[in-house]
């Protein structure tokens, strides 16, 4: 960033130099001072042209880098921070990449009854159990994918929701057992 700010004051500098080494030659009708401006006009747009293909490379890196998708431990990590045991197994996952277009960060993993209680302690989540012939999605991850089926989890299901007033928030829909997860994380 300093890099850029030191191009930009350089050829906005010597832009103005040119404009007075320019009109001073002009009234004084000196033709060495309008040559002398001519030739800092051509430096300083050299200057300006490096800095807009210094900020355009900066800004392609930064925008491949955003761009690279994330792996799903990734995806866990930054929502719950690294996990404290060795229990967990990412099985599926679909990230938000887009939010409004992207709907949610889709997750399903296989983790210990401490991992989802350490999960779980992260926020204040109500908690329901239901039976898993009652529960109905009307989303998935895509159009193509229905991996997100939380009725496989057997025939009771907790589900643990919190969500925050600008209804950004979470799905958690767990086995009984709690060593099976699958995850919608709304980010809207």
């Amino acid at each position: 960033m300093k890099e850029v700010i030191s191009l930009l004051l350089i050829t906005g500098t010597g832009f103005l130099v040119f404009l007075v080494f320019l009109l001073i030659g002009i009234i004084k009708k000196n033709l060495r001072l309008v040559m002398i401006s001519v030739l800092i006009f051509v430096v300083s747009s050299v200057v300006g042209i490096w800095s807009i293909i210094v900020v355009t490379k900066k800004a392609y890196d930064r925008f491949s880098e955003l761009a690279e998708p994330r792996s799903g431990v990734a995806i866990y990590a930054s929502l719950f921070g690294q996990q404290h045991s060795d229990c967990l197994e990412i099985i599926n996952y679909k990230d938000q990449l887009i939010p409004k277009i992207d709907v949610a960060i889709w997750l399903h993993f296989k983790t210990c009854p401490e991992e989802l209680e350490r999960i779980l302690s992260r926020k204040e989540f109500k908690m329901e159990k239901t039976a898993a012939v009652n529960l109905h999605f009307e989303q998935q991850p895509s159009a193509n994918e229905n991996w997100f089926n939380p009725k496989k989890l057997g025939d009771t299901v907790l589900i643990f929701t919190w969500y925050d007033e600008r209804n950004n928030g979470q799905e958690i829909y767990c086995s009984a057992d709690s060593t099976e997860v699958y995850l919608k994380d709304i980010f809207d």
